[in-house]
């Protein structure tokens, strides 16, 4: 079956050795193709059975990198609010002058674009909202309050109050559940708080729907002119927290005990 739908019979298959060099280094497998009679700019496809016998890695970024290495003119750079000249978008130059105004004045119209975490008011609850499913047989646990010591310590109230000013956490008295945040270091030697959700998640049920596979998302968008990748800023707060549930995502602080409103990291199924 091709990108845009249509299918061809094949007329037949058959098995040969196959051998792809880079420099002075070589592979040679034998794969199994099947011959096709479908007009085409290639003479021979890849699945990816093939790539994986010849334990390939295939990289649209390194694909993308090499081809823009020597064309960088070919992308244009817009600030869409001098509020924030800092957060940019990239479009590709070939657009025409019509296409290139169109787009603009649509993206500015939108009001899909978050400059400043008070810019997150979420998805509606009417739409979805997170529920966490227990065992009939579950036992409540409290964790045992770790020593981060102080430089962690200030870290993880720095961000508990960020988190707290915009609605993400709230302060919580009597939790059944409490998890101990643990402290992940990043590449630039900051700090990274996370929760230790290990035993609410021990009490829960995996969710067993299957996600979208990936390849054929892309596929279905072979047909169109025009694509755009757009990144979610901080997804998961912008879903809400069944109500019954918030606290069950409660954790320490030295300065009280808080929970989530909306979804955090670390949970199952989420």
């Amino acid at each position: 079956m091709g990108f845009s739908g249509e299918v061809a019979e094949p007329l037949g298959s058959l098995t040969l050795p196959l051998t792809l060099k880079d420099g002075d280094r070589a592979r040679i497998v034998h794969l199994r193709f099947f011959v096709v009679r479908a007009p085409s700019k290639y003479n021979i496809i890849l699945g990816r059975l093939g790539i994986n016998a010849l334990r390939a890695v295939a990289s649209t970024v390194h694909e993308a990198n090499n081809r823009s290495k020597n064309n960088r003119k070919n992308v244009e750079e817009w600030i869409l609010n001098g509020e924030y000249p800092e957060q940019t978008i990239k479009i590709g130059a070939q657009l025409s002058d019509k296409g290139k105004a169109g787009l603009k004045e649509m993206l500015r119209s939108t009001y899909v674009f978050a400059w400043k975490h008070e810019d997150m008011i979420g998805v509606p609850r009417s739409q979805v909202e997170h529920d966490l499913k227990e065992f009939q047989w579950t036992e409540h646990i409290k964790q045992k309050k770790r020593s981060l010591g102080l430089e962690r310590s200030r870290v993880v109230l720095e961000e508990t109050q960020k988190l707290l000013q915009v609605g993400i956490v709230r302060e919580v008295r009597y939790p059944q559940w409490i998890s101990s945040p643990v402290m992940i270091p990043k590449s630039d030697n900051s700090w990274r708080m996370c929760i230790d959700f290990k035993d609410l998640n021990k009490a829960r049920p995996m969710d067993s729907y299957p996600l979208l596979e990936i390849e054929k998302k892309i596929e279905s968008r072979f047909q169109f002119p025009l694509r755009c990748f757009l990144d979610a800023y901080k997804g998961y707060h912008q879903i809400q927290m069944n109500l019954k549930d918030e606290e069950k995502t409660a954790f320490y602080t030295n300065e009280g005990t808080f929970c989530y409103t909306k979804i955090p990291f670390g949970l199952k199924n989420v």
